[in-house]
């Protein structure tokens, strides 16, 4: 079974969870590390079960919970080149993290093929990803 989860979605902050099986994805992580905890405790789960975190761009409202994400867990982050860019001169340590990818590319975490776009944005760089599994695609 696959679910989708929003933990928050606004200029306040976005963290959106994909799921199935043990796959478990987080897109974007724009709010605070005890809020993004407290949303997947509720879910039966911890930041230590993500098999990924997916950067749309670089804005704080998708990266804020980043600087004390990476003093606490080491999460595989996919970011395009361009946003990959920025988090390494944002975020110290983040390099041996990131996953970089060309705009277009595809790459597969866990139970996900994951396709990603360009999107016309005010980031550099910025993309959205379409998430595929044998049964059900999302689209973010």
């Amino acid at each position: 079974m696959t679910t989708l989860c929003t933990l928050a979605s606004g200029s306040s902050g976005n963290a959106t969870l994909v799921s199935a099986g043990s796959t478990h994805i987080l897109i974007d992580a724009g709010i605070s590390v005890r809020r993004i905890n407290t949303a997947l405790k509720a879910l039966g789960l911890s930041i230590a079960d993500l098999s990924a975190l997916l950067i749309t761009h670089s804005h704080s409202d998708h990266v804020s919970a980043l600087t004390t994400l990476l003093k606490h867990y080491a999460p595989s982050i996919y970011a395009s080149n361009g946003t990959a860019f920025d988090l390494r001169n944002r975020f110290s340590g983040i390099s041996p993290l990131l996953c970089p990818f060309t705009s277009g590319d595809s790459f597969c975490v866990g139970a996900f093929r994951i396709s990603s776009f360009s999107t016309s944005h005010d980031a550099g760089d910025s993309a959205r990803y379409r998430l595929d599994m044998p049964t059900a695609p999302w689209g973010f």
